[in-house]
């Protein structure tokens, strides 16, 4: 039986001021450390200028995989406040960031702490929570003409594609749920036009 988990069913925004400052607030859905690459790097691509963009994550069924980053503000007053928010919740495979653009005011150890926090909380609170279950990771790879085939192949699986790259071929990074992947990987290997990548 796979175990089911709380996570966002899609990204969200909130911001708020606090003494002058703007906390801009993000929270991603997420399945991978390299989904949280993209994200931060799409973050820090909006807000080139801020000074500090710090962000926590957790991952797997388990929640035991997570990272918090307080991005120059002092140690302990940004990427703590916005996990313990994570933990909270009670959610996983998520990613919360925070852009914060100073105003002029210094606001202490204490009120960066509580800023970021409602930060957290706001955005959080903003995200549709849903129930997912613990995936399996696959690679496929298809022709051209049987690409919209194999996507609608996987949606009666409940498959999500992480990923395409159109070369020669198009390949697909597709998760499935733990529990019917042997079964999928099965049947995958029964359709002519798919073949599974290492």
């Amino acid at each position: 039986m796979t175990s089911q988990f709380l996570t966002f069913q899609s990204p969200a925004t909130t911001e708020f001021v606090e003494r002058r400052s703007k906390f801009i607030s993000f929270a991603y859905p997420i399945i991978s450390e390299d989904e949280v690459k993209d994200a931060l790097k799409k973050v820090k691509e909006l807000h080139p200028k801020a000074r500090h963009i710090c962000y926590a994550y957790r991952l797997g069924a388990a929640k035991d995989i997570y990272k918090i980053n307080d991005a120059g503000e002092p140690s302990g007053t940004a990427g703590l406040p916005i996990f313990n928010q994570i933990r909270s919740a009670d959610v996983t495979n998520i990613l919360v960031v925070v852009v914060r653009y100073f105003g002029g005011i210094k606001l202490g150890a204490a009120g960066l702490t509580a800023a970021y926090k409602e930060a957290a909380q706001q955005v959080i609170s903003a995200a549709e929570i849903i129930a997912d279950v613990e995936k399996e990771f696959c690679r496929l790879q298809t022709k051209y003409e049987t690409h919209n085939l194999l996507l609608n192949y996987l949606k009666t699986q409940d498959a999500t594609v992480a990923n395409q790259t159109f070369d020669e071929m198009v390949n697909l990074e597709v998760w499935v749920a733990k529990d019917k992947f042997e079964s999928f990987i099965k049947e995958i290997r029964k359709l002519p036009y798919v073949s599974q990548l290492p």
